[in-house]
């Protein structure tokens, strides 16, 4: 074997040697998404696209096996600031650092769901007016189809709304909620906790305290989904 041969696989393998420590490193600061942690593309594909490089032609073979040994890192770094996308702040009016109050509600099953029970792990908590409000079904399912992964990785999910749980069952239904709908008819827990606001986003921290709230009534910005998830996650 050649000494431009033995390069390229020297390369390649040093773009696994280089960026596993990185991978670690943001895996272990909260910075990796639950999907990346199962799935390292970043680490992976440039480490192969490296050792392809043996069959290119001698000129080009050192250049282009470098290239994808830097990309390995780089896109690990990249992966790792969209990660930490920071959430707007907190609203004024929430009751940012109290903790969850011991309130049960009904889930759409009828069964009662004490608030406390979400401790142990960090929870998102979504507060809307009810299936009648559209840009509350709009934030429901935009949250639906992203939770999923973060569920899986120990992320507890919950909507709230003043509907009965006859309703909150058939919109969990049409929506494909992965996670409970609660009823909140009274507005017990929008009173208490987001100034009466009952269109408010929480994120609670494993010990059931409250770490960031938003509200959102038409005028300030609406942090994505993904970004308050990814967030949680980091609170393990």
């Amino acid at each position: 074997m050649r000494r431009e041969d033995l390069r390229s696989i020297a390369l390649g393998a040093g773009a696994l040697i280089c960026g596993l420590p990185l991978y670690l490193l943001l895996d272990r600061l909260h910075l990796l998404s639950p999907s990346l942690r199962e799935t390292p593309w970043p680490l992976a594909i440039p480490a192969l696209l490296a050792l392809g490089t043996l069959w290119l032609r001698r000129p080009r073979r050192g250049v282009a096996s470098t290239a994808c040994a830097v990309a390995s890192v780089a896109l690990l770094a990249a992966a790792g600031a969209q990660a930490r996308r920071p959430l707007p702040p907190a609203a004024r009016e929430t009751a940012v650092g109290s903790k969850l109050p011991p309130i049960v509600l009904r889930d759409e099953h009828g069964q009662n769901v004490d608030l406390r029970s979400l401790r142990g792990k960090p929870a998102v908590i979504l507060l809307y007016r009810g299936a009648w409000c559209p840009s509350c079904r709009r934030q429901l399912s935009a949250l639906a189809k992203e939770a999923d992964r973060f569920l899986a990785a120990g992320v507890s999910v919950v909507g709230v709304s003043p509907d009965a749980p006859e309703m909150s069952a058939k919109w969990a239904a049409n929506l494909a909620v992965p996670f409970p709908l609660l009823s909140d008819e009274d507005s017990k827990l929008a009173n208490q906790l987001c100034g009466g606001d009952s269109h408010c986003q929480l994120l609670v921290d494993p010990a059931g305290t409250i770490r960031w709230a938003s509200l959102n009534d038409n005028w300030r910005e609406l942090a994505p989904p993904n970004a308050v998830l990814q967030n949680a996650w980091r609170l393990r």
